[in-house]
């Protein structure tokens, strides 16, 4: 199957496989197909079924998606990707099957039993982060941000050279679950507007980090979609003993 075509040289799906595999990539496509089929699979045992109004709505979802608004539009999009009608009927059933079976294990029943027995892991902190190339400039800026916390951002802009730098160092809000756990212990550990530091980090760099929030775990529209995530993640881990998987 023709992919790409530059001047006369012609680049084909046997290409693309080759080089998806040399970029590293191959496995984690090969592995999102899997989850999808074995979830679709699951669904089936299960004996969940899927209506022809749903297959509908998600078709036609699918092609508003890929701007496939017409059906000649909608035909040249299978043409190219050389699928057949049954195929792609068969890949939408397939997607529908997998998110019902997605949305029956993590049904708001199954996440708040989750949260309620893993609240501590769903406190939360807002933290930024300046990192340094010497241990040495890292402790002057934790001296720096120890006596006077406000300059934090305008440090972060001058000396950091992690991708936050522009953002003032600050990652964002983070579950505590989320971190190492030595980490995380340390993290929470201080107050509002403390700063912690300096860590080393594996490429021989300095950290310094500060806290600028901290929140009591709460199940909002985040982290009832991170459970969410982790739930399909422990079924599928499970899951994978009770079909015979072969890649």
């Amino acid at each position: 199957m023709q992919i790409a075509k530059i001047d006369d040289t012609t680049f084909t799906s046997d290409e693309l496989v080759s080089w998806l595999k040399l970029t590293g990539r191959f496995s984690h496509v090969v592995q999102d197909m899997i989850m999808e089929k074995l979830t679709a699979t699951a669904a089936r045992r299960k004996g969940i079924d899927v209506n022809a109004d749903e297959l509908q709505m998600a078709a036609d979802n699918h092609r508003r998606v890929h701007g496939l608004h017409r059906v000649s539009d909608a035909n040249a999009f299978l043409d190219a990707a050389e699928v057949t009608l049954d195929g792609y009927e068969a890949f939408i059933e397939d997607s529908v099957l997998a998110g019902k079976m997605r949305d029956e294990l993590s049904d708001v029943q199954a996440v708040e039993a989750y949260f309620n027995l893993n609240k501590p892991a769903y406190e939360s902190i807002e933290v930024g982060h300046i990192l340094v190339s010497n241990e040495d400039m890292a402790r002057e800026v934790l001296a720096t941000v120890a006596e006077d916390p406000a300059s934090f951002a305008e440090l972060a802009r001058e000396e950091s050279i992690a991708q936050t730098a522009a953002e003032g160092g600050r990652i964002g809000k983070v579950f505590r679950d989320s971190l190492p756990e030595e980490l995380a212990a340390k993290l929470f550990s201080v107050g509002e507007g403390e700063a912690l530091g300096p860590f080393a980090t594996d490429d021989g760099c300095f950290e310094v980090f500060m806290v600028f929030a901290r929140h009591e775990a709460e199940l909002d529209d985040t982290t009832r979609e991170t459970i969410r995530r982790r739930l399909y993640e422990d079924w599928l881990r499970s899951a994978v003993n009770d079909f015979k998987v072969e890649a």
